[in-house]
């Protein structure tokens, strides 16, 4: 999907509105050999930024960057704003590039979200901008296996089903204990080893992007 931002009149540098910039967002999984498109700058965020899906909400999972919550989400990450301003300035220098792409596992989340930010900021400051998103409507897709990619957020719910498992596991011999009378000592054992597995299951799950323990 191709969007077009004209610039206000007098706004921007001189020759901003009459050479557009064209904002590329794509995914490398669904490029060829994983090659990114041709553009005077390539931004490769798929170690550099947290995959938003390792988040706890899995309602962004059928969202696109060009949702306000996906990009709030992104922008949250750290690393995400300093990157964002330094891909301002790079857009602003006297001589500036005529496109620059932004890449991520599979172009939908981050990718997507940095592309519509950076078009947005250009556009306030009276550039023309192109935005370009190569992928963003195709579905999430996760990285072949031994990628280290994008599978960071199926891993963490594993952990975080085995830490819920765990809980669940102590959780009901303590309340039969104290349910059916069991002595004091038997009580206080298992409601360590509940608290126990409470914490590891708290320390297993994933948190939202941007939020640190």
């Amino acid at each position: 999907m191709t969007l077009t931002y004209t610039a206000r009149a007098g706004a921007g540098r001189a020759d901003g509105a009459h050479r557009p910039i064209t904002l590329i967002s794509f995914g490398y999984l669904h490029q060829p050999g994983e090659r990114p498109p041709a553009a005077d700058r390539v931004e490769d965020v798929r170690k550099r930024l947290r995959d938003p899906a390792a988040a706890r909400d899995g309602g962004i999972l059928d969202l696109d960057g060009r949702d306000p919550r996906v990009q709030q989400i992104v922008l949250a990450t750290p690393g995400a704003a300093e990157l964002l301003d330094n891909l301002t300035a790079y857009a602003e220098l006297p001589a500036g590039p005529r496109s620059i792409a932004i890449g991520c596992a599979g172009g939908k989340h981050r990718a997507c979200a940095l592309v519509q930010l950076l078009g947005e900021r250009l556009r306030e400051r009276g550039h023309r901008v192109v935005i370009d998103h190569r992928h963003a409507h195709l579905p999430r897709v996760l990285a072949p296996a031994g990628d280290p990619v994008d599978d960071a957020a199926d891993r963490l719910q594993r952990r975080a089903l085995r830490g819920y498992a765990e809980c669940m596991i102590t959780v009901i011999p303590l309340l039969i204990a104290a349910l059916s009378g069991a002595p004091g000592p038997v009580v206080i054992v298992l409601a360590v080893l509940f608290v126990v597995a409470l914490i590891r299951w708290i320390r297993l799950a994933p948190l939202p992007s941007g939020t640190h323990r």
